[in-house]
């Protein structure tokens, strides 16, 4: 039986662009060059290359290696059926690790390996317009991470201060990223490290150490692809959420969508000002010429 056997986030206006830009990193990130969303050159937009539709094209085929209901996931959503075992494979975020090894949720305890993305067989080399046929491992790092922030005028600053304060000490974030459904995984190199920790929170040895060597190898992955972090990063995100799924729902083929992507995001950078949104990507990706 062909299906069931995926768990991907797939629904529009929730998080499954992050994991659909999972499948594209592998194919469209260029070791060694950190451009992967636009250009560094003059920011024209990458979205609709070859490596893109690829990956597009496998984005749909997932569709229909999972149930039909899919369509209407969230992350949310395969984080009830991966651990149920409804399915053997699974994108998502450190949240997976303690969700699949809590036994009052999960018939998959003690049974469930943990990697880095596998990337893809080939990659796109944009520059010199050409498949380059070799596996490409990109991990994605996608969102960036939680902080807490207080505003400058709050009538309760000292107040608002002391519970971030509290909130960020380093005993209760141990406890909340080996805590089943809190949204915090990892955020010390120390939780990495402490293997006790994950043995007393319930896992065993081998996918301890699985899940945390997962860790550490996507954020130290000389390929790995860091998220959008320029002015207007959610407009330009919202525009692939909404045609990636017309994609998914067969409306336009995988090609049109990602080219009315690029033309959107050719608008978008227009208005906010090409300069300036050059300037912040370079600096986001760590660009020099």
């Amino acid at each position: 039986d062909a299906g069931d056997r995926r768990a991907e986030a797939q629904r529009r206006n929730a998080q499954s662009y992050w994991v659909f830009i999972s499948h594209a990193a592998g194919y469209g990130k260029v070791p060694g060059d950190p451009c992967f969303f636009f250009t560094c050159d003059d920011m024209t937009p990458l979205v609709n290359s070859p490596a893109w539709v690829q990956a597009l094209n496998d984005y749909i085929r997932s569709r229909d290696l999972g149930p039909a209901e899919q369509l209407q996931w969230d992350v949310a959503d395969t984080r009830v059926h991966f651990p149920a075992g409804a399915a053997v494979l699974n994108i998502d975020w450190g949240d997976v690790g303690p969700i699949s090894y809590n036994p009052d949720a999960s018939v998959i305890v003690g049974k469930t390996g943990f990697g880095v993305l596998p990337g893809g067989d080939r990659y796109w080399d944009y520059k010199r317009g050409e498949w380059v046929e070799e596996v490409n491992v990109a991990p994605f790092i996608a969102f960036g991470g939680w902080i807490i922030g207080v505003s400058a005028n709050s009538q309760v600053k000292e107040a608002a201060l002391d519970f971030a304060a509290f909130m960020a000490r380093p005993e209760l974030v141990k406890q909340l990223a080996v805590t089943p459904d809190t949204g915090i995984n990892p955020s010390r190199y120390s939780q990495l490290e402490d293997i006790d920790l994950w043995l007393n929170a319930g896992f065993d040895r081998e996918g301890a150490e699985d899940y945390l060597a997962a860790i550490r190898e996507t954020i130290a992955h000389p390929n790995a692809v860091l998220d959008l972090r320029i002015r207007g990063s959610a407009e330009y995100m919202n525009v692939l959420d909404t045609e990636i799924s017309r994609a998914l729902a067969n409306e336009i083929t995988p090609q049109e969508a990602l080219d009315n992507v690029a033309a959107a995001w050719q608008e978008i950078t227009d208005r906010l000002g090409r300069e300036e949104q050059l300037r912040q990507y370079r600096n986001a990706v760590g660009y020099t010429e």
